[in-house]
């Protein structure tokens, strides 16, 4: 991109961060009511990742993970990087509550239609 040299970029995120990402190095500005960020701007406290099909959703901070399940059960994992291993863990209610708030939100926004994109007008 304009000549920048590729690079890693080591910080937690998603799928949904890729282009608020690829916006942010292009300096293009845009509103968007979407729930990606853009991760060069993301600082390490708010690093998670969302992982989802569609029997569970996943909210993963730090090493912290909180699984999401079909008939309100749950269930909380620690996360071994190294050996990328998920180990069962005591329910973290803090991210747990995270968790439920960010899909709620994502619900509600998509069912009363306030999550579209924008148009530009030229």
């Amino acid at each position: 991109m304009n000549g920048k040299a590729p690079m890693e970029i080591k910080k937690l995120s998603s799928q949904i961060d890729i282009f608020p990402t690829l916006f942010g190095y292009l300096n293009w500005s845009y509103e968007t009511n979407f729930f990606g960020k853009d991760i060069s701007k993301m600082r390490f406290l708010d690093e998670r990742a969302f992982i989802g099909n569609h029997r569970k959703l996943v909210l993963l901070k730090g090493r912290r993970l909180t699984v999401l399940e079909t008939q309100k059960k749950h269930a909380s994992y620690q996360w071994n990087k190294k050996e990328n291993l998920l180990i069962p863990s005591k329910t973290d209610s803090k991210l747990l509550q995270e968790a439920i708030g960010h899909y709620q939100s994502a619900f509600e926004l998509f069912t009363n239609g306030e999550i579209k994109l924008k148009t530009i007008k030229k």
